[in-house]
């Protein structure tokens, strides 16, 4: 049972971090900080989880790459 449940688990987040097209790394470790926070004042305290195994610079270029459309050259 508990296998079942983590095989699909697994297979969500792949799927999730398939549709990152930048930064897709970085966008799921914000994905799990977010998701273990029980409370916080800003979104700087993100970058401070565990869980985002990135700088504070990752953070903010996490947030700009969810809107983009293409990669500047």
């Amino acid at each position: 049972m508990i296998d079942a449940i983590v095989t699909k688990f697994q297979s969500f987040r792949n799927r999730l971090f398939q549709l990152f097209q930048y930064r897709a790394g970085a966008t799921m470790d914000l994905i799990d900080a977010v998701s273990a926070a029980t409370s916080t004042d800003s979104i700087v305290q993100f970058s401070l989880s565990d869980l985002f195994r990135r700088t504070y610079s990752s953070l903010t270029d996490v947030l700009s790459s969810l809107f983009r459309t293409s990669l500047k050259r």
